[in-house]
């Protein structure tokens, strides 16, 4: 997961370089702020995706911390912490999906 976060920042970072460098030459004005609009697209994506992401770490990390001591609790957390990495899961390929969508859908 953590691997997830850091391969989405350094992605968006790249795509916004590339974006930025490539309006810095003779581009016109119209160009420019075509470019500057996908840059603020491409950093919008990557915070939601990666506020997702971040807090799909963060339950998994807080319930394999705090494990109770008898069996019946600890296969209940295990049971919670699984719901909860599904549901996050889920939402995070929903996220996915609907961003592509929201890129193809800005052109």
């Amino acid at each position: 997961m953590a691997t997830t976060a850091l391969a989405e920042v350094l992605i968006t970072v790249s795509l916004c370089i590339l974006l930025y460098d490539s309006g810095s030459g003779f581009a016109s004005s119209g160009t420019k702020r075509l470019l500057n609009t996908l840059i603020v697209y491409a950093v919008n994506r990557c915070l939601l995706n990666l506020l997702v992401t971040i807090a799909e770490l963060v339950v998994a990390r807080k319930t394999n911390y705090n494990m109770p001591m008898s069996l019946s609790h600890t296969l209940q957390a295990v049971e919670v912490q699984n719901a909860w990495s599904t549901g996050l899961s889920l939402i995070i390929g929903s996220l996915y999906a609907n961003s592509f969508l929201a890129s193809l859908n800005c052109r």
